[in-house]
């Protein structure tokens, strides 16, 4: 099954399972792509996420509010098949593209 921005969404291990998945480069830049280009469409209007470093801090930054931090939650588990259920979420999981990434990642068998 394919979520909204194509990726397959085969269900992951949990957060807590704490996987050592490994990605490789043209794996990793898919899953950049599919964040960027849903981090555009939760930014705020004001705000160009062209301007952001992977490692820049998406709240710190300003490109989004802590609100949106449910809405990249929400993503993760309908694009990845991530599950915070158990785990819950850790915001620093989830403070820049490239800790997003790595916690795709790190989610994988």
């Amino acid at each position: 099954m394919r979520g909204r921005f194509g990726w397959n969404r085969t269900p992951q291990r949990g957060i807590q399972d704490g996987g050592v998945g490994m990605m490789n480069e043209a794996e990793r830049r898919r899953v950049r792509t599919a964040i960027v280009a849903f981090l555009e469409t939760i930014s705020r209007p004001d705000q160009q996420i062209s301007n952001l470093g992977d490692d820049d801090g998406l709240v710190d930054s300003g490109l989004i509010d802590s609100l949106a931090m449910l809405e990249i939650v929400a993503f993760l588990e309908s694009e990845f098949g991530l599950s915070f259920r158990d785990s819950g979420v850790d915001p620093a999981r989830l403070a820049s593209v490239n800790s997003i990434i790595e916690l795709i990642a790190d989610s994988r068998p």
